[in-house]
């Protein structure tokens, strides 16, 4: 189980898991115990002397439930090998909470809950939070949760250093997006509200780096605006959105057309909602446009858009 959860390990984590293992078991005086050792390298063999997991991933992270349930020994035990290989354990217990969770076996989210609630630095909470599905519904409390420990560490630092400001900002509208799966919409408006304002502070500064991350924001707050039925508001962050990448699009056609053209889309609806029909008609048929003049160039990637 230690070897599946950890993603395989090689012939020095291998030998390094098991005198981890032996001592937290309480049973080290076995020595190195030949027979016990063969079977296990038999059964999971690895490149260059290591271990394999047990594959296919759905089989392995059933043997990880088997072994190990819900229960105190487990969680120990899947925290023992997160302080040797984070990373891959976290990957290996997210994929079993997608695989498991919707069949109604909870014991990886507890595992997941474990792992997060041990990690402390900042480096490893975004990893978490890397690690989380864009989209997901059994993860959404625990993907919220190391959002909100991300932007806590981050307002601890200088609000003077432009990286600072820029890792706030986007964690921001990370957490935004969080808090919207979850239906929290005001909490979520306020998040890419401050996210907005910081993106302005070094775009004005910096308008070749971060200009792409204001406007980004800007749809954001875009949407959130007229999910709690602020029309004109969310019509404005919409335009202002459009016009920067109007700008971004003539600079760098390549890079900012495809979002210029969805950016024009979400304009359309914005104009809709608050009645100005003509306008809304004038903003997707620009889209459209830019769509089909990007999906004759690239027709596997925009045809869908389109």
């Amino acid at each position: 189980a230690v070897v599946t959860v950890s993603g395989g390990l090689n012939a020095a984590e291998a030998e390094a898991a098991i005198e981890r293992e032996k001592v937290a078991l309480n049973r080290p005086s076995i020595g190195d115990a030949p027979e016990l050792r063969a079977a296990l390298f038999d059964a999971l063999p690895g490149r260059d002397g290591g271990l394999a997991p047990i594959l296919p991933d759905l089989l392995g992270e059933a043997a990880l439930i088997v072994a190990w349930g819900d229960g105190a020994a487990g969680v120990q035990a899947i925290a023992r090998a997160a302080t040797a290989k984070r990373d891959a354990v976290v990957r290996v217990v997210i994929r079993a909470c997608q695989d498991f969770l919707i069949r109604g076996q909870r014991a990886p989210l507890v595992w997941l809950e474990a792992i997060r609630a041990e990690i402390a630095d900042l480096e490893g909470l975004i990893a978490l939070a890397n690690a989380m599905p864009a989209q997901t519904v059994e993860l959404r409390e625990t993907a919220l949760v190391a959002m909100e420990a991300i932007v806590a560490q981050l307002r601890q630092f200088d609000p003077a250093v432009e990286s600072v400001v820029a890792a706030l900002a986007m964690s921001l509208n990370n957490l935004s997006g969080r808090l919207a799966d979850l239906g929290r919409r005001e909490t979520a408006l306020a998040a890419i509200e401050e996210a907005v304002a910081h993106y302005r502070t070094i775009a004005q500064a910096r308008p070749d780096v971060f200009l792409p991350d204001l406007a980004m924001a800007l749809n954001t707050l875009s949407a959130d605006l007229s999910a709690v039925g602020r029309r004109e508001a969310a019509l404005a962050a919409s335009e202002e959105a459009v016009a920067h990448y109007r700008t971004l699009a003539q600079a760098r056609p390549d890079a900012f057309l495809p979002d210029l053209a969805t950016s024009l889309n979400n304009l359309s609806l914005r104009l809709s909602a608050v009645g100005r029909r003509e306008a809304a008609l004038a903003a997707i048929e620009e889209a459209v446009a830019t769509y089909r003049a990007l999906a004759q160039a690239q027709p596997e990637a925009l045809v869908p858009r389109l």
